[in-house]
């Protein structure tokens, strides 16, 4: 999972001893399937399809 910061800079999220976080390093980003990411689904976020 990424995001874009206020710089314009990709960010990673990932976990540290389970407390999610943010980093540069794409190589340690959070993955999972869509079907996966589906099931946690609530109302603080949503998800969209990007290119």
């Amino acid at each position: 999972m990424w995001r874009i910061d206020d710089d314009g800079d990709a960010v990673y999220m990932h976990f540290i001893y389970g407390t999610p976080d943010w980093t540069m390093n794409k190589y340690v980003a959070f993955t999972a399937s869509l079907e996966e990411i589906k099931k946690w689904n609530n109302p603080a976020w949503s998800l969209e399809k990007v290119d």
